[in-house]
């Protein structure tokens, strides 16, 4: 990925599934702190200008926070224009603003999805955290270098 060039990328939301969804509710107790965990991982289709973002997203709890009591797997797909023009050796090559975007598009579907399965539940009302779709995709895309397909 470059963060030098400013080259404009054409996207636009594809798809937003909500793959998986499980709940544990009688594991959970109002007194005690939730943490969050954020898992990704990608996939693109070259040849049909496709690129998947899949978040899985876990509520952990407990003291040790090593019980996961809400788990949100979603994918968002995104149609990349001519996407093989990104694509040399099966490894993208895209500005980091347009996947940060991505990014950021996919964390606030998750969040939205997410709200909606917990409504009704012991879990209505918690607050989602605003996750950083830049230090995410940092994370996940490590900016110093290409992202591979994992095709």
């Amino acid at each position: 990925m470059s963060n030098n060039k400013e080259i404009s990328v054409e996207l636009q939301i594809h798809r937003i599934s909500q793959i998986s969804f499980r709940m544990e509710e009688h594991l959970f107790k109002t007194d005690e702190a939730l943490g969050i965990r954020i898992d990704t991982k990608h996939d693109m289709d070259i040849d049909k200008n496709l690129f998947a973002i899949t978040l899985r997203i876990n509520f952990l709890y407990g003291s040790k926070q090593d019980e996961i009591v809400v788990q949100s797997e979603i994918q968002n797909i995104f149609l990349i224009k001519d996407l093989k023009k990104y694509v040399k050796d099966n490894v993208l090559s895209m500005p980091d603003n347009a996947v940060i975007t991505m990014m950021t598009l996919s964390i606030s579907h998750a969040r939205a999805l997410m709200s909606k399965s917990m409504s009704g539940t012991l879990f209505n009302g918690i607050l989602i955290p605003i996750a950083d779709g830049s230090e995410v995709a940092r994370k996940h895309f490590g900016f110093a270098s290409p992202i591979e397909s994992n095709s």
